[in-house]
């Protein structure tokens, strides 16, 4: 996070200054942190032996990328 606000010339008094800072430091950097909270906690659910939970988890993963997917092919079929 340090380096991006850095290459993006934060003035952390005025964090929110510009679109692009604002994407990069909240929807990137918040997405990329959630994604590896939510890998870490699925590996932990499995080495706690919560394998049933852990693999839910990466099933619901797995189920939204297919949704999108038919989503997407439904759109141009359709659209």
């Amino acid at each position: 996070m340090g380096l991006l606000s850095t290459l993006f010339t934060v003035d952390w008094k005025d964090r929110y200054g510009s679109n692009l800072t604002a994407f990069v430091l909240t929807g990137v950097l918040g997405g990329y942190t959630t994604f590896s909270s939510y890998q870490l906690d699925t590996v932990n659910l499995y080495n706690k032996g919560e394998r049933g939970l852990a693999f839910y988890w990466i099933g619901s993963v797995a189920a939204g990328l297919i949704a999108a997917t038919l989503g997407a092919i439904t759109a141009k079929l359709f659209g």
